[in-house]
């Protein structure tokens, strides 16, 4: 049930070495400067001034803890391993330990692209992967405000409450820890769960796998009449390999390369599509069987960008909300679910920028859509991000049916009677910086869906 197909991890450290430069550079004036003792450190909000980077997550604690970490002088792999770890607290519908996902992220040094994919209990050594090749802030920085969020207590937010009320969880272990019904504001506490961040900050996320954390999960899960393949738990890895790129006009489309994936199925149909309207993409992926649901599904996404250009971009799932509906020492469980959108990078190899991060859920192809939207034609003549995420969407459903937001516009060779009205239809998220990081930080925007009660968050953008 757990096990992946194995991969090399990369552990270098060039990453760190990006800004090991200037980091040390920074320390050697804030020895200087201690006497005063008003300037942040490394590691904490405010070390860097300017621009940050930029977050986008589907619920809007986590999202601003990924913009602390930028603020203090982490990467995108810094805040993508956050912003993880604090899904699972936040928003455990859709995301925590037990999730599936697919990543891509960006080098900027090397012009490197990388995906990942996972299915449980695998996501934490992913996390750990992207951090240690595209971050630079020690692990437990990064696993800290999760634990925090969890053992100290959180405030329920709209997009907790929205998936709760979408869903029907019955078990004594959630009521215990939410209550029977939910509601916004209302301080939570997950100590189990805290106890097991608190495991892999200490002990990194091997902890998880083999420490006193993998113990911990494998007694209360046999406890509760359930078996565990310890052997397939202990050798969950993530697959790794380098992302496919899809050529657009002077730029490349990174996107996830594994076989079977949304990013797979988008790649083969991509000569089709690369000059046609944005809107041909989920139409054809629809033909290929990767198509829109009209209930939805338990995923979320969230988009990473720092002050260097880099970027890290996930999409995760849980199959159903709260995964099986049983909570197991503060984790939804829940079996393999791989998403059903590819989150996508856009890049442009000679001048080695980042042009956009966007990532989205039960919206097969929007992403790609909405890169060919916002990145065709002149500069001054492009589509802006916002409007871009708010308007109106059709999507298809498969077997010749379309689903409709109110507002959309009906194209006329779709005939009426197979169009379907639905609500808050599929969610895509991401930050876009029209004329590429990490030159132009002041032509960065982020948009979180309004769909999903997410949050946009970019760090001292100058102005």
């Amino acid at each position: 049930m757990f096990k992946v197909a194995a991969a090399p991890r990369s552990l270098l450290a060039k990453a760190r070495e990006r800004v090991g430069k200037r980091q040390s550079i920074a320390l050697i004036l804030l020895i200087f400067l201690s006497g005063c003792g008003e300037d942040p450190s490394l590691g904490t909000p405010g070390f860097v001034e300017g621009f940050a980077g930029g977050v986008v997550a589907d619920e809007p604690q986590a999202a601003l803890v990924g913009q602390d970490v930028l603020s203090a002088g982490g990467l995108a792999g810094d805040a993508a391993a956050a912003v993880f770890f604090s899904l699972a607290a936040t928003k455990p519908a859709t995301a925590g330990l037990m999730a599936s996902g697919h990543c891509v992220a960006f080098d900027p040094d090397e012009y490197r692209h990388t995906g990942y994919r996972f299915a449980p209990p695998a996501g934490s050594r992913a996390m750990a992967a992207i951090h240690a090749r595209f971050g630079v802030l020690p692990w437990r920085q990064v696993v800290g405000p999760a634990e925090s969020l969890a053992r100290f207590g959180f405030r329920l937010s709209k997009a907790f409450v929205a998936d709760w009320q979408a869903a029907n969880v019955d078990n004594e272990a959630v009521h215990r820890i939410y209550g029977g019904s939910p509601a916004i504001g209302q301080e939570v506490e997950n100590l189990d769960l805290a106890g097991l961040l608190g495991q892999m900050r200490i002990n990194g996320a091997g902890a998880f796998y083999t420490g006193l954390a993998a113990q911990r999960m494998w007694t209360v899960l046999e406890s509760e009449g359930l078996s565990v393949d310890r052997d397939a738990w202990r050798n969950a890895v993530p697959q790794t390999a380098d992302s496919t790129l899809l050529p657009f006009g002077n730029h490349e489309l990174a996107v996830p390369p594994f076989e079977g994936s949304a990013g797979s199925v988008l790649a083969g149909i991509w000569p089709a599509v690369e000059e046609d309207d944005p809107s041909s993409v989920p139409q054809r992926l629809a033909e290929q069987g990767v198509s829109a649901s009209a209930e939805g599904l338990a995923e979320t996404a969230f988009v990473a960008v720092d002050r260097l250009g880099g970027s890290v971009a996930c999409v995760l799932s849980l199959g159903e909300p709260f995964g099986l509906g049983r909570l197991v020492n503060g984790v939804f469980l829940a079996e393999p679910s791989p998403p059903s959108t590819a989150p996508v990078l856009l890049t442009n190899r000679p001048t080695n920028v980042l042009l956009a991060s966007i990532a989205g859920t039960n919206a097969p192809g929007m992403p790609a859509a909405m890169v060919m939207s916002a990145f065709r034609g002149p500069f001054q003549e492009q589509e802006s991000l916002e409007n871009l995420v708010t308007a109106p969407r059709i999507l298809p459903a498969g077997d010749s049916r379309f689903l409709a937001e109110p507002g959309a516009d009906i194209p006329g060779d779709i005939p009426a009677g197979t169009v379907e009205r639905a609500e808050g239809l599929g969610r895509v998220s991401g930050i876009v910086c029209a004329r590429g990081l990490p030159n132009y930080a002041e032509s960065c925007t982020a948009a979180a869906d309004p769909r999903g009660h997410g949050f946009a968050a970019l760090a001292d953008v100058p102005r």
